[in-house]
């Protein structure tokens, strides 16, 4: 079965910010793909699951606050139909809320059971925290790691480092998890997301760090008009 990605996006609530970042880390993985030197990896069922890696987390936004309120305003212009009036959205998170809870990770990972993706898509979701980076870093599961990677550099705002996409989330969630602002843990998953990216450096013929914004425009104005596989 095949869908399109925006009616996915329509379907289940994705506010336009949130369709912006999902597609965005996809481009990214579609350029380390490219230059990937590693072992054999299934480039079409990474970028699907990129493309819907935060499709439930509308449930876990916080929009009555300031910056939340403008980043719904964030997208690409041909993702202006995601575009909605404020008083949308409170009404289709409270529906997304009652459906799926306000577990982000519980709803992403509902979601695609019910479009009805198999165990090996979902397996691939599975323990995609801080908590288990540590031991992703010790297996050799790749399509993992990089789902991980690609997800650590795109911030609301775009293509970023390392330093500023972990130094974004704990400005962004230091109130909500005290993990953040604990120094040790902050230095700890910092020191643990660079260890993954020196990793997947080594198994590209490109730096990594010397991929531009601009390099995944392109690839970004394609994946709007990407087509899923139910697989």
């Amino acid at each position: 079965m095949e869908i399109s990605l925006i009616k996915i996006y329509q379907q289940y609530g994705v506010p336009p910010n949130l369709a912006k970042h999902m597609i965005t880390v996809a481009a990214l993985g579609e350029i380390i793909f490219s230059h990937w030197t590693g072992v054999k990896i299934d480039q079409k069922r990474l970028v699907t699951i990129l493309l819907l890696h935060d499709i439930g987390n509308l449930v876990k936004f916080e929009l009555d606050s300031e910056s939340s309120n403008e980043m719904l305003q964030n997208s690409l212009p041909s993702l202006s139909q995601l575009k909605k009036p404020f008083e949308y959205w409170l009404k289709k998170q409270k529906q997304m809320i009652d459906k799926y809870t306000k577990n982000a990770d519980l709803a992403n990972l509902t979601i695609i059971k019910e479009l009805g993706f198999s165990s090996d898509i979902t397996d691939l979701m599975n323990d995609h925290s801080f908590e288990s980076l540590e031991n992703h870093l010790e297996l050799p599961r790749w399509e993992k790691k990089l789902i991980f990677y690609c997800d650590l550099r795109v911030t609301p705002h775009g293509l970023a480092s390392i330093n500023a996409r972990i130094q974004d989330l704990r400005e962004r969630y230091h109130h909500r998890d005290q993990n953040w602002t604990d120094k040790k843990t902050f230095h700890k998953w910092l020191g643990s997301s660079l260890k993954l990216e020196k990793q997947i450096d080594q198994h590209t013929n490109i730096s990594l760090n010397q991929i531009q914004p601009s390099d995944l425009t392109p690839i970004i104005n394609n994946l709007v008009e990407y087509t899923i596989e139910i697989i």
